[in-house]
């Protein structure tokens, strides 16, 4: 494939198990666990773009952004190259995930901690708390392994992996759950999901909506398969700082059934 316009990508980050190749500088992680990759283009024209870039994105931050067929190039607006480091990096890890999803790989909008012998994810959109809970875990001595996009994997056997690290390998992802705020004043609590209500949840908080029946096929496939492996539960936290030790404290203590 001929490359979009721009100068040629120099800065190498990894984020959400994709490595992202920029001529921009980003706040992001040059280290870590990848399996794809996607190399950012600058868009300075319309030439040949719909025939190499077929796949747009709706809309990240106002940015103009379009994917190549497999996923590993991306066409962007000059406004991302023109943006801080910070701000760029924002746009880039929204991009990734569609990507990864050209690319057969899946990820979640979720944090993820390692507590004991337990990997779990807390999936659900920006702002539900999933790093809160995550980073008060870690406080606990829980390692986190995520805070906001979360890689998953399968092996030969169906069981669903996370990367813990980089060059540490895998573990099993063993529990889901879906955090939702409830009143101040409520008491925090688990309720066991069904694998159709956890299907229905997994789908709003994926990456599949690409307009490209064979990735969204794949995707719908494994969710599907997720939900019906791994056990899940809604997770009901009282939208009151003050209450979060009480609901780190019942977390902890919850009898989870979890994937061997």
């Amino acid at each position: 494939m001929t490359a979009a316009d721009g100068p040629t990508p120099s800065f190498e980050y990894c984020v959400a198990g994709i490595r992202i190749a920029s001529p921009q500088r980003l706040s992001l992680p040059d280290a870590g666990f990848h399996d794809c990759h996607v190399t950012l283009h600058r868009a300075d024209s319309e030439s040949a773009s719909r025939l190499l870039f077929p796949h747009l994105l709706d809309d990240l931050y106002g940015v103009q952004t379009a994917l190549s067929g497999d996923g590993s190039q991306a066409r962007i607006g000059t406004a991302f190259f023109d943006s801080p480091a910070d701000e760029a990096a924002v746009i880039a890890r929204q991009l990734a995930p569609f990507a990864a999803a050209l690319q057969g790989r899946l990820t979640l909008h979720a944090a993820c901690i390692v507590d004991g012998d337990r990997t779990m994810a807390f999936v659900g959109r920006s702002g539900i708390g999933k790093s809160t809970l995550a980073n008060s875990f870690g406080k606990l001595g829980a390692g986190v392994v995520s805070d906001d996009l979360l890689p998953i994997r399968s092996d030969a056997r169906g069981c669903f992996l996370v990367p813990v690290a980089s060059g540490a390998g895998m573990n099993p992802l063993n529990v889901l759950c879906f955090p939702e705020r409830v009143l101040p004043d409520a008491v925090p609590g688990v309720e066991r999901l069904s694998p159709f209500e956890c299907m229905q949840r997994l789908l709003l908080h994926g990456f599949g909506e690409l307009r490209h029946p064979p990735t969204w096929r794949m995707q719908f496939e494994a969710y599907g398969s997720l939900a019906r492996r791994v056990p899940a539960y809604l997770v009901r936290i009282p939208d009151r700082l003050g209450r979060l030790a009480q609901t780190i404290e019942m977390l902890r203590k919850h009898p989870w059934e979890i994937q061997a």
